[in-house]
């Protein structure tokens, strides 16, 4: 009885189809056309579900299929255009796409106008124009269009190959919002809640979210579940906001997932519990959020809610440090300095990375390291240069041991300097000292240029004395290392300028 019925019903189908063809090629019927087309598109579909789609037979229909849709469109039947939109690109006829979406849309159709201004912006089918994507967006979305003014409204929000004008941007994703557009609720949420192009209203901005959560947006559920959770626009309601945050999340929201992970990881405003952190972590995690890949490879190294395992995290370190994590560039570079991973070259690679972006306890690394290894006036001024960007973040032992190097250098000018001065002492004693040789003989006389002889000995030493570049220096360093707080130097200043 099941295959008397199936092969009865292929019969009917074939019948339908050789009335069709007659109707299409003999009556040039635009309906039958479409009818014959949408056969065969069914067909390549179901060579499609059961893989076959590079089958001959899979081919064949597709051909047919577009034959017949391009007949039907050709006589205007609009539907076919659309058909042919969504099909040509499946023969490699990208361009033959656009140029059908394109007639539709100059004959004024909204969505045509729309996806027209799709193709432009990503370069599909045509040269990349972020120019012309606008005009058709605005085309459309002043027929109402609500996807092409939240189109225009990202493209004005975010600056997407325009100059960003957030006041733009409100405008049109109220349009959209308010004709329940889900994407431009959210990101009309989002202005209220940053006062982008309108003033902060967050009350506004947690209905908004609200709304668009509703409706499964998961940016939206994630937003939301800050607001009940800070206590924004709304009642503080905790328990509310981890529903919302775990809806966000099981959608794949990886904010969302993220936040739970931290929540449960530290357990300040939810009972800490490790195994939904890990859980949470690496969900986010495996899609690249370099935040949770950091957190998870701390928790691998500590045996957080895991079995320990150093390789573990290492390897989630340095996917966090790859997407440039400062915590995880540092935390790597550890690794590798410490027997983790000895290398040093790459721990001063990593270090020096998040050192660059401020990690003040990479820089205090980096002096140390610099300084210890010093070889050259090179690598101590390097040395320094880290010291002073830590001292500048209040890295308190970073500035205790600035101060010591200060002082340290400018007891050695000091020694160089008595070495300069004793010098100096003994050119300028010898010659008077000769003289009162010379004289002896006449006492009055010697006395007279010896008294002269050693007051501008004197007077010549003290301006020489001053006026040294061991003095300078050795002043200069004792006035940093005074800057930095070192007692010492200030002790020394001081009695300076007493004498």
């Amino acid at each position: 009885m099941e295959d008397a019925a199936k092969a009865e019903s292929i019969e009917s189908q074939e019948y339908m189809l050789d009335y069709y063809k007659m109707a299409a090629d003999y009556g040039n019927s635009a309906e039958a056309q479409y009818k014959i087309a949408e056969y065969y598109d069914q067909c390549y579909l179901k060579y499609c579900e059961e893989k076959e789609a590079e089958d001959v037979n899979a081919k064949d229909a597709l051909e047919n299929a577009i034959t017949y849709y391009e007949k039907a469109a050709n006589q205007g039947y609009q539907a076919a255009v659309w058909k042919l939109f969504e099909r040509l690109p499946e023969c490699g006829k990208l361009e033959e796409a656009v140029e059908w979406i394109r007639k539709l849309a100059e004959s004024g159709d909204a969505e045509a106008q729309f996806e027209l201004g799709n193709c432009y912006a990503q370069g599909s089918g045509v040269e990349q124009s972020i120019s012309n994507a606008m005009e058709w967006y605005e085309e459309a979305a002043g027929q109402g269009n609500v996807n092409a003014q939240e189109a225009l409204g990202k493209c004005y929000y975010y600056g997407k190959g325009i100059e960003k004008d957030v006041r733009e941007a409100f405008k049109w994703f109220e349009k959209a919002a308010e004709q329940g557009n889900i994407g431009s609720q959210f990101h009309l949420g989002l202005c209220y809640y940053c006062g982008e192009g309108i003033e902060r209203d967050a009350k506004k901005a947690f209905r908004w979210f609200e709304k668009a959560a509703k409706q499964g947006y998961d940016k939206a559920q994630n937003n939301l579940a800050a607001c009940y959770i800070n206590g924004e626009g709304t009642e503080k309601d905790l328990q509310r906001g981890v529903v919302w945050l775990e809806k966000a999340a099981e959608q794949g929201d990886v904010g969302a997932q993220n936040c739970l992970g931290k929540l449960y990881y530290l357990g300040k405003q939810v009972d800490k519990d490790m195994k939904k952190a890990i859980k949470w972590l690496t969900m986010a995690a495996e899609q690249e959020d370099a935040e949770s890949q950091f957190t998870l490879g701390n928790c691998y190294y500590f045996g957080k809610g895991v079995e320990k395992d150093t390789e573990k995290a290492i390897e989630w370190c340095q996917k966090a440090a790859l997407q440039g994590n400062i915590h995880a560039q540092y935390n790597l570079g550890v690794f590798y300095a410490s027997g983790l991973a000895a290398d040093m070259n790459q721990a001063v690679r990593w270090i020096q990375k998040a050192a660059e972006q401020g990690h003040v306890d990479a820089q205090y690394f980096l002096a140390k390291y610099f300084m210890g290894n010093a070889e050259d006036t090179e690598d101590e001024n390097q040395a320094i240069e880290w010291y002073q960007k830590a001292v500048e973040q209040g890295h308190m032992i970073a500035k205790k041991e600035l101060g010591a190097y200060y002082y340290d250098m400018a007891k050695k000018c000091k020694t160089l300097f008595d070495d300069e001065a004793q010098s100096l002492y003994k050119k300028v004693v010898i010659i008077p000292g000769i003289i009162m040789v010379l004289l002896s003989f006449k006492k009055p006389l010697a006395v007279i240029v010896e008294l002269i002889c050693f007051a501008a000995v004197f007077l010549i030493n003290r301006v020489r004395f001053k006026n040294t570049e061991s003095y300078r220096v050795m002043a200069d360093y004792l006035h940093k290392a005074a800057d930095l707080g070192y007692k010492a130097a200030k002790r020394q200043l001081i009695l300076w300028r007493e004498k």
